[in-house]
């Protein structure tokens, strides 16, 4: 279980994927230029988006984990017995 705190995870998910948002649209702007046939442009794109979607995910949830990482410290101190 992830521990962070609610802010900063609306501000990596918004981060995120507004960066997503842009990349799909240049993948598929990138494969439209191309001259192809339509079958061949949709098999790319959905190739291609898959793979970055994926990938997406897996950063999302890679920097949530290191920030829950960096939250949770436990630490026990201890009063020393004095004599």
């Amino acid at each position: 279980m992830f521990t962070i705190d609610e802010k900063l995870f609306e501000s990596i998910l918004k981060k995120k994927f507004n960066s997503f948002v842009g990349n799909v649209c240049e993948i598929t702007e990138d494969i439209f230029k191309e001259d192809m046939n339509k079958k061949t442009s949709e098999k790319l794109i959905k190739k291609s988006v898959k793979k970055y979607a994926f990938n997406s995910m897996r950063d999302i949830l890679d920097q949530i984990s290191a920030f829950s990482k960096g939250v949770n410290i436990n630490i026990n101190f201890k009063r020393p017995v004095s004599k």
